[in-house]
C-alpha cells in the first residue's frame, strides 16, 4: 500500500512537473498583454522568447493612454503560481515626464505570492532613488515610500505630492 501511494506522489509530480514546463507561456503573456489593453495600456514592439521556467521581454514600448510611456531594454516573467516575480531592467521614461521625475530606472521588481494574497509588492531603483511600495488589492490602495537620490530632490513639485518622514522618506498613498 505503501509503496502504491509512493509510485502515486512520484507519478502525479512528474505529470504537474510536465504541464508546467510545457504550458504556453507564451500564449499566457497575450493573455495578459490582451487584459492590459482594456486598461488602455499597450505594451509594444517586444521581443517574446520563453524560457524554461520564465519568459523573457526584450525592447518593449510601453503605451498608456495612447502616449509612449516608457522603454525598456529588458523584463522577465516567472510564473509559478505560488510566487509570481516580473523583473524589468533599463527602463527609460517618456521625456514627456521629465519635468516629474528623473528618466532612467535601472531596475524595477513587482512580487505577487500566495502567501500575501490581496497585495503586490514591488520596488525600483533609478535616477530618482529608490522607493518601495504595495498595491493593496482587497482595499483598493497603493502606497509608496521613496528615498530619493540628491538628484530627485530638485523635482519640488513631485516630491510636494508626498508626505515627508522624519527618516528623509517620502510616502503616497492613493485609491483606486
Amino acid at each position: 500500500m505503501v509503496k502504491k501511494a509512493f509510485w502515486f506522489v512520484v507519478y502525479t509530480g512528474v505529470f504537474l512537473l510536465s504541464l508546467y514546463l510545457f504550458f504556453p507561456k507564451t500564449a499566457l503573456y497575450y493573455l495578459g498583454e490582451k487584459e492590459l489593453k482594456k486598461f488602455d495600456v499597450v505594451i509594444s514592439n517586444e521581443r517574446v522568447v520563453s524560457q524554461l521556467f520564465s519568459l523573457d521581454l526584450y525592447d518593449a514600448d510601453l503605451y498608456v493612454h495612447a502616449v509612449k510611456s516608457a522603454k525598456f531594454r529588458h523584463g522577465k516573467i516567472l510564473l509559478l503560481g505560488v510566487y509570481n516575480t516580473i523583473t524589468i531592467d533599463e527602463i527609460m521614461i517618456s521625456k514627456v515626464l521629465r519635468r516629474w521625475v528623473p528618466l532612467k530606472v535601472k531596475s524595477a521588481h513587482v512580487t505577487y505570492s500566495l502567501a500575501s494574497v490581496g497585495k503586490v509588492f514591488f520596488d525600483a531603483q533609478g535616477e530618482f532613488g529608490s522607493l518601495h511600495g504595495s498595491v493593496l488589492l482587497d482595499q483598493n490602495k497603493i502606497e509608496i515610500f521613496v528615498k530619493p537620490s540628491k538628484r530627485m530632490q530638485t523635482y519640488r513639485e513631485s516630491l510636494g505630492m508626498m508626505k515627508k518622514h522624519k527618516n528623509g522618506e517620502y510616502s503616497y498613498v492613493t485609491s483606486f
